[in-house]
């Protein structure tokens, strides 16, 4: 961590106090005390006449915004600055709407705004420390999840606003409202941890986590380990091996957060002695769910777009494709590299996108939306009952991506399960490098990606294979990294660190799965692509795979000898070879006298004035003896040893 993280941690461990209700009560970690600010009245009064202006063209909008602030009101969560507090260090914080059709309770949410500038230039997120990343990786939280067979989600109500913010901090936020504007404008501070100040995500994620550190030695470990790490900020996605054991987690997971003045809420599950609900299929964390079939759904759903296609609107299709596992790689390598060819054309953002890239992007989007709806097992097939678990990568390269993908498969004593976990891709630099050197940056993305799957999933490294279809990867793998270039020889190293060079394997590049994503397929193509969802086929075999036999070729760093080149009509000295500094000393002596006969004799037709100037700054010239090089330091000792190496093999070059 750094200091300024360390900082903040030290800070909450002294402050943050647990109150008589359960909930806790923090500061607001600022990184000097008083913070840096200057007026914000001003800005949050421009802010909020914008907003009643909006008020006034959608009633609707209106309506949702005040019952919103209402509740906020009826449950103390802000409340009216006293007439008699006149506290000089204040900051007012604009606030505006954030809509979201597809929640099944609150559509919409008011946000505020930390980072309004101040008459300084300061905002209050600017006075704030973030805290380090408490948060773990939404893949792996997804990824534990599919590990359990009896699983259940929810999410809890009302996170940061459970959580109480010091009286000393609370006038740091302040807002404006008005129900109407028939009534004067009311000054407000939030007493809660406040959605759009910086440190909000730190504060609730670490008070989520100081709750189960306080109730460890109440709850089972497994209660706290799922607390702990199975939560992705007020989302919980956890299970267990059984219908008993994930009902026992279910209830207990329940009371540690009630211990903290936390509730959770809209529980649905995979089982319905678990909890029973009327709605099959829900989002969490961006994906949808289908609890009764115990499938992911994945579908896209594009948005109407103007008539103009633009750099703009393609970026904003792009972005509504969420798929944070890779498991539509390549659907979405292909917008990558249209969005690329996009940037090297140097379009602004408004500009319509020329033939034939306009046309290429209409059918590809136009596929998008036909797209059938694809289903992916959420359970991996991991239990009590399995034999072996085992990781199987692949990569690949092409000239417009290289990507790695990675499967599981599972070993009971009736079936082999194989189940997609992640992929990745990369597009191509746009300064072209050679295909060998993008199959190796495709090693080194499945090195990066195996690592943090088989940390994740905790698997033996005996258990992990990597496949390439790249005979010259694998022949690079097999020499020290010293022995290569500098740019082969870091990849090399990343890739062992990771991955033995012993698991690497060949595989042919029909039976590559990580070939599809590299080169990319049509929309249309992708639900029923076998190899893509399921591994090549002999991955199910109930034998052992026997790994594919290739010639490796054979490669050196040095580079090869050249055949003799033929030259022009040179000299005969340039083209004889001899030995170096053929000429001896006593040749140089005699030159050194030639050289000075021939200077006085040309003085004799000079001015007298350039005669005595010469004669001053005459060049004199000196013997260079064969011993020196013994007593002219490293340099010297250095070409010595290069002349004798070339003499005992008897080749010169001239």
């Amino acid at each position: 961590m750094t200091n300024e993280e360390m900082k903040c941690e030290a800070y909450f461990d002294s402050t943050h106090i647990k109150r008589e209700d359960g909930h806790y009560q923090v500061r607001l970690p600022f990184i000097t005390q008083p913070p840096n600010l200057g007026d914000s009245l001003t800005t949050a009064l421009k802010s909020f006449s914008i907003l009643e202006k909006r008020f006034d063209r959608q009633p609707k909008l209106k309506e949702r915004y005040t019952e919103f602030m209402a509740d906020y009101l009826d449950q103390n969560h802000m409340e009216l600055v006293p007439h008699d507090d006149n506290s000089e260090q204040v900051y007012y914080l604009p606030h505006h709407a954030v809509i979201n059709e597809q929640h099944t309770t609150t559509k919409l949410r008011v946000v505020f705004n930390g980072s309004a500038k101040t008459s300084n230039g300061k905002s209050l997120n600017d006075n704030l420390l973030i805290g380090p990343p408490l948060q773990s990786d939404i893949r792996n939280v997804t990824l534990r999840w599919r590990c359990h067979a009896i699983v259940f989600l929810g999410d809890i109500r009302q996170m940061y606003r459970q959580i109480w913010i010091d009286q000393q901090d609370v006038n740091y936020q302040r807002i404006l409202w008005r129900p109407t504007v028939d009534n004067p404008i009311q000054h407000y501070r939030l007493t809660t941890v406040t959605y759009g100040t910086s440190c909000a995500p730190y504060l609730a994620i670490k008070t989520l986590k100081q709750v189960a550190q306080d109730e460890n030695s109440n709850y089972r470990p497994e209660v706290i380990k799922a607390i702990m790490n199975d939560f992705y900020v007020d989302d919980l996605l956890t299970g267990a091996t059984d219908i008993e054991a994930a009902i026992a987690l279910k209830e207990d997971i329940i009371k540690v957060l009630k211990k903290g003045g936390f509730t959770l809420h809209k529980i649905t599950s995979n089982h319905p002695k678990i909890e029973s609900t009327t709605i099959n299929t829900r989002q969490i964390l961006g994906i949808w769910f289908n609890s009764i079939s115990d499938k992911f759904e994945l579908k896209i759903d594009l948005k109407h777009k103007g008539d103009k296609i633009t750099k703009r609107s393609a970026l904003c299709d792009i972005a509504q494709i969420y798929d944070p596992s890779g498991w539509l790689a390549p659907i979405v390598v292909k917008a990558k590299n249209m969005l690329q060819q996009l940037w090297i054309n140097k379009l602004d953002w408004d500009d319509i996108i020329p033939q034939p890239l306009n046309q290429e992007w209409v059918k590809f989007r136009q596929e998008l939306k036909e797209m059938p709806m694809i289903e992916l097992d959420r359970w991996i097939g991991m239990s009590d009952k399995i034999l072996k678990v085992e990781l199987h990568g692949f990569s690949d390269a092409s000239d417009i991506a290289y990507s790695a993908v990675i499967y599981s498969r599972i070993i009971t004593s009736t079936n082999i399960k194989i189940t997609m976990i992640e992929s990745k891709t990369r597009v191509a630099p746009v300064k072209k490098i050679s295909i060998p050197r993008l199959e190796l940056c495709g090693a080194v993305l499945l090195a990066k990606l195996i690592k943090r799957v088989k940390a994740t999933l905790n698997i033996d490294s005996n258990n992990v294979y990597a496949w390439t279809d790249a005979t010259i990867v694998l022949a690079w793998l097999q020499k020290p990294p010293r022995h290569w270039s500098t740019f082969v020889a870091n990849r090399v190293t990343e890739i062992i660190n990771v991955i033995e060079k012993e698991k690497w394997n060949h595989v042919v590049s029909h039976e590559n799965p990580a070939d599809v994503a590299s080169r990319g397929i049509s929309p249309l193509d992708l639900p029923n692509h076998y190899l893509w969802w399921n591994g090549p086929s002999w991955l199910h075999s109930d034998k052992n795979f026997i790994k594919q036999q290739v010639d490796i070729p054979v490669t050196d760093r040095h580079s090869p000898k050249l055949a003799s080149q033929l030259m022009g009509n040179l000299p005969k000295e340039r083209v004889t070879q001899q030995r170096p500094f053929s000429i001896s000393g006593v040749d140089f002596a005699g030159a050194s006298k030639e050289l000075k006969k021939m200077f006085e004799q040309s003085m004799i037709n000079l001015s007298p004035e350039i005669a005595e100037l010469l004669a001053k700054d005459s060049t004199e010239w000196k013997f260079n003896p064969p011993g020196a090089p013994h007593m002219g330091g490293l340099w010297e000792a250095t070409v010595k040893s290069m002349i004798d190496f070339h003499r005992l093999s008897g080749y010169w070059v001239v």
